[in-house]
């Protein structure tokens, strides 16, 4: 495996005042960035433990700053160059806090380490985008609502369970979840999903669809419609955007 290392060093325990805000944000004590140039690799991961240490390996960039600002990719506007948004353009971060943090806090130093070593300025915006609207169907949703004690393996996509960020099998989702999962899908065309079913609870379900064209799965909306219960509904909504002003490749020191 051939890795750069574009840096490596002790970032001195302190605050970095958060842009166009007064309060100040933790920063991690140690941390290295390494621009990876092997794409064979299979670890990627991405994640913050209670212990304070952070780890993205195998990421691009906007993939850690979506993370780190809790944001959908059209939710970011603005400067991108190609090293920031290509998925070929991997790098490998690893960092430790002083001592116990909350992924909140982490991702706080996080938002840190960006506006420090790759020189990340930004503002927010306001914008109504078009969306698809996760509804109720004309009849009772499809859903298993999921119960103390129920097992691990409640939610199934296209045959594959899926996982919770600590890689264990999930036992169910939130209806939030199911619709920021699908804002992905091809078919969408792009357009984000928000959730207005108006379920709270965590359900177990399958879902089985085509990303793209395929003779032997249903559309998105149709497997939706036909599986859940549930329906897409074209409609509006208004989001905070991140516009990223500048952003620069970390150098070393």
């Amino acid at each position: 495996m051939r890795k750069e290392i574009l840096f490596i060093g002790v970032i001195v325990s302190g605050h970095v005042a958060l842009l166009g805000q007064s309060a100040a944000m933790p920063t991690f004590e140690v941390a290295s960035i390494r621009a990876s140039h092997d794409m064979q690799t299979e670890a990627h991961h991405l994640s913050c433990a209670t212990s304070g240490r952070f780890l993205a390996t195998g990421q691009f960039p906007q993939s850690i700053v979506q993370w780190a600002y809790s944001v959908q990719p059209f939710q970011l506007l603005g400067e991108k160059p190609s090293w920031f948004t290509d998925p070929r353009d991997i790098y490998d971060i690893e960092a430790k806090a002083a001592g116990p943090v909350s992924e909140a806090q982490c991702k706080r130093m996080v938002q840190a380490l960006f506006e420090d070593q790759f020189k990340l300025k930004f503002h927010h915006e306001t914008r109504e985008v078009p969306v698809f609207a996760l509804v109720v169907g004309k009849n009772k949703p499809k859903l298993r609502e999921v119960k103390d004690g129920d097992p691990p393996g409640g939610v199934v996509f296209n045959g594959n369970p899926v996982r919770s960020e600590d890689g264990e099998l999930a036992r169910g989702w939130r209806m939030q979840d199911l619709a920021r999962e699908i804002s992905g899908v091809p078919s969408l065309d792009g357009r984000p999903v928000v959730d207005r079913t108006g379920l709270n609870g965590l359900y177990a379900f399958k879902l089985d669809f085509a990303l793209f064209t395929d003779p032997d799965r249903p559309d998105i909306r149709t497997a939706v419609d036909q599986q859940l219960g549930l329906r897409l509904d074209s409609s509006k909504d208004s989001f905070e955007m991140l516009y990223i002003d500048h952003v620069e490749r970390p150098t070393g020191n």
